[in-house]
């Protein structure tokens, strides 16, 4: 049995799983299901963005009962994302399409799901494929695991007769990201005071719920939402809406703007868009804003080298207000674009910077995201309650 779609809330806190890459999403494909598969991975390894599992959901409704659990030897398709690009394709042209499995080796699949949906069944797994939730006595439940040709077989392809109770996933250490990608989906930024956060979109209603019969507006984990979209925007398939709210605000320091999830767009027709829970942070709820998520540009391996710059910061904020700040916390700082800080960046805090300075580290932070001319900074390590705000720090690491 496999990990949950639901652990994403644990890996949003760590760096992101799946290597980022190239991937193309022009044409459909499928994949076999080994023991150590998640969709969030398939996501990541297929699709480049394992905030994307909703795309290979949708498409596998006829096999999948519940996200949260894939078993090994089913056979999932990997849909093809169509259009010219976020933004540029009318209403009615993107959209997840009713696929057949059309690999080679594959037919009577296919026509088997020609004929209709594919009822859901308990797998029956090899025995290399077994977990220690298996509750089979003896044989394989008188089925075979389809094996699939040398031609079709992925990264996550296990020989059966080799394979042992692990296999190969795209896991990567924890330190080839810099910053995680969760971690940008996912922590507050600051705006003007009484400015207005620059939405595109508007969470709606749901898309299958009776609200007289069951009142509520807070959306459920992988729930379909309708949205409403301001006027002239346009979206696709597979792109990504960052939820958010007001959490707090502050005279003379701004607004802090919480994101609340992450939706991924799952159908784009003249009726709307529609689009899936894909990750929660806080309680995502009807009328709340939608923006574009964040860009997300640090590859594996890239890091933060130090160097010597005269680039320092106040420190003029925190998105919380608490008594004392730890690691974890995010903190505001005076800098952004027009000094080229980016995601990754690291600036240090040190005891005694005036007369009698000693040059001593007392806190280290880590920018996470750039909004104009502010950044939010994680604090990554403290060993001195120097944070406060108004407090300079000094930059020591960039990015490389």
């Amino acid at each position: 049995m496999f990990r949950s779609v639901a652990a994403i809330t644990i890996l949003l806190i760590l760096p992101t799983l799946a290597p980022a890459q190239e991937v193309s999403t022009t044409q459909q494909g499928t994949h076999v299901v080994v023991k150590g598969n998640t969709l969030w991975d398939l996501a990541g390894h297929y699709l480049g963005n394992p905030f994307l599992w909703p795309l290979i959901y949708e498409a596998n409704t006829d096999r999948i009962r519940d996200p949260h659990w894939i078993y090994p030897g089913q056979i999932f398709i990997i849909p093809g994302l169509e259009g010219a690009g976020a933004h540029g394709v009318a209403p009615g042209q993107a959209r997840i399409r009713e696929v057949t499995v059309v690999s080679p080796g594959l037919e009577a699949r296919a026509e088997a799901a020609q004929a209709g949906p594919v009822p859901y069944a308990a797998p029956c797994p090899g025995r290399g494929y077994r977990t220690v939730f298996w509750e089979g006595n003896e044989g394989d439940r008188g089925c075979e695991l389809p094996v699939p040709a040398p031609a079709d077989r992925t990264a996550f392809y296990v020989d059966p007769e080799t394979s042992v109770l692990s296999a190969p996933t795209v896991h990567t250490a924890d330190f080839l990201y810099a910053v995680p990608r969760g971690l940008v989906y996912s922590t507050p930024w600051l705006e003007e005071w009484e400015a207005e956060v620059a939405g595109i979109a508007t969470v709606a209603r749901f898309s299958a719920v009776d609200m007289d019969a069951t009142p509520r507006d807070r959306a459920h984990f992988f729930e379909h939402l309708q949205v409403d979209l301001d006027e002239g925007v346009r979206l696709q398939v597979g792109d990504l809406l960052q939820s958010y709210t007001i959490s707090r605000s502050v005279e003379g320091l701004g607004q802090v703007v919480s994101p609340t999830g992450i939706l991924a767009v799952t159908a784009v027709e003249a009726g709307g868009v529609v689009a899936m829970l894909s990750a929660e942070f806080d309680r995502v709820r009807l009328g709340q804003r939608l923006r574009m998520a964040p860009p997300y540009d640090i590859q594996m391996g890239d890091s933060a080298r130090a160097v010597e710059s005269a680039l320092a910061a106040t420190l003029v904020g925190f998105a919380k207000d608490q008594m004392i700040y730890g690691i974890g916390a995010v903190a505001f700082l005076d800098v952004g674009e027009a000094e080229g800080v980016r995601p990754g960046d690291e600036f240090s805090a040190f005891v005694n910077q005036g007369n009698g300075w000693s040059g001593e580290e007392a806190a280290r932070l880590q920018v996470v995201v750039v909004n104009g001319d502010v950044s939010s900074a994680r604090i990554v390590t403290v060993g001195d309650p120097v944070l406060r705000e108004g407090i300079r720090v000094h930059l020591v690491k960039k990015m490389q």
